[in-house]
């Protein structure tokens, strides 16, 4: 069957499943090895790999193509860098999180805790934020008017 698990010429293939194998080294290709592997000692191989429904799948950016805008920052890295939780007593005291949250709603909080987890990756983004801390900071008037704005909002 095309694409399924019977094999076929590479040109049958899912375009996702074509994509991985061009990559050098194919280590998303190997990824899929498995995948696969798995389907099989599940016995679910049979029942889905001929439907031969294979996506591209990229973390945190959804289907842009092109790559991730985001880094992609692991849980382990959090914990070792102390961003949410210090090692001490695993409070906030210390941490990088509490050294920068300002925010003033649940929901500024929530997506800053976002943007920690998972950092712009090009340059120009991060320009655009340090820009835009930048403005609110050579303006405290206007910061202080959108604060008391935000936090009459509803979560």
């Amino acid at each position: 069957a095309a694409g399924g698990a019977g094999g076929g010429a590479a040109g049958e293939w899912p375009a996702a499943l074509q994509a991985a194998a061009a990559l050098s080294p194919p280590v998303a290709f190997g990824a899929f090895g498995g995948c696969l592997r798995y389907l099989q000692r599940t016995l679910l191989d049979k029942q889905l790999l001929p439907r031969a429904e294979f996506a591209q799948w990229f973390p945190t950016d959804g289907e842009g193509g092109g790559g991730a805008a985001t880094l992609v920052v692991d849980g382990k890295t959090l914990q070792n860098l102390e961003v949410f939780a210090n090692s001490t007593d695993g409070g906030t005291k210390g941490t990088l999180f509490a050294a920068i949250d300002r925010t003033c709603t649940p929901f500024g909080k929530r997506e800053l805790r976002r943007w920690v987890c998972a950092p712009p990756q090009r340059v120009e983004d991060v320009v655009e934020r340090q820009d835009a801390v930048a403005a609110l900071l050579a303006a405290p008037d206007a910061a202080e008017t959108l604060r008391k704005a935000l936090h009459k909002l509803p979560d």
